[in-house]
């Protein structure tokens, strides 16, 4: 990264969570109605979730009685499709509100920062790459969408089945869910060490996006100065550099989810052995 660059990335650093959530609730306080209507349909979902293992449970209990009623049986059956069908309906509208929310909260991210860039002096702009500058308002403010579509979603929903499926367990065998508690402690934390490690390579990957963008843009509004003094050769030679550089932090971070993400398997396999 050459100077340039470096004064372009040098006010990036980690926001506190607190100073986020503070930052980022102007925008949610505007989608309150959707984000509310998303958890109610998130906490449906997390209901209906819990019934199909019961009503599968019911289900097994009479087909393995000496003599049952077909008609039992059917009930059964025909509850656990009517509860899987309304199941799905209920994530999908529950996906089509939050998407609708976070583009919402994008379309208005994307017009402040288009309006704060146009603000800025000429002598602050020359000292930002064009391609930092447009990297933070195409591909950060879509992250904040993913955080409000994806991330927040996937988070709430897994907390709230955990909660859900350890209640039940609770009723049914609690010195069995007391076991069970033991590895969701290993996950946790697991999760906080790769949190640590993959937060650092993200923050690298996305500053190599942002310096080869400005790379590929400055040598493409200055082609002719290039082409002028035959520097084509040390041109290529720089830009696969910076490639390759991309390139060494998006292998370290599939490397992590390749440690990550097995070892979770191998606890699943574990708890569902013991």
């Amino acid at each position: 990264m050459d100077n340039q660059e470096n004064l372009a990335l040098s006010t990036d650093r980690k926001i506190p969570t607190k100073e986020l959530l503070k930052r980022i609730w102007p925008y949610l306080k505007k989608e309150w109605g959707s984000f509310l209507v998303a958890l109610i349909l998130l906490l449906a979902n997390v209901v209906l979730a819990l019934f199909l293992p019961i009503i599968e449970k019911e289900l097994i209990a009479i087909i393995k009685l000496d003599s049952f009623e077909m008609k039992m049986v059917v009930i059964l059956a025909v509850s656990f499709l009517g509860v899987a069908i309304v199941r799905n309906l209920v994530i999908h509208f529950g996906n089509i509100v939050l998407c609708k929310a976070g583009e919402r909260i994008v379309y208005r991210l994307r017009t402040e920062i288009y309006h704060h860039i146009e603000s800025m002096s000429q002598n602050q702009l020359s000292t930002m790459p064009v391609g930092s500058l447009v990297t933070r308002v195409a591909n950060y403010t879509t992250s904040i969408s993913n955080l409000f579509v994806t991330v927040l979603v996937s988070l709430f929903l897994n907390i709230l089945t955990v909660i859900g499926v350890y209640v039940v367990m609770f009723i049914y065998s609690w010195q069995m869910a007391l076991i069970m508690l033991g590895f969701i402690v290993v996950i946790l934390v697991m999760s906080y060490l790769f949190e640590k490690k993959i937060y650092a390579v993200y923050r690298e990957i996305r500053g190599h996006y942002s310096t080869m963008n400005a790379y590929i843009n400055e040598s493409l509004s200055g082609m002719r100065v290039i082409q002028l003094f035959n520097a084509e050769i040390k041109k290529r030679q720089d830009f696969g550099e910076k490639v390759d550089d991309l390139r060494k932090a998006r292998y370290t971070g599939i490397l992590l989810y390749g440690f990550y993400r097995p070892l979770l398997m191998l606890l699943y396999v574990l708890a569902a052995a013991v």
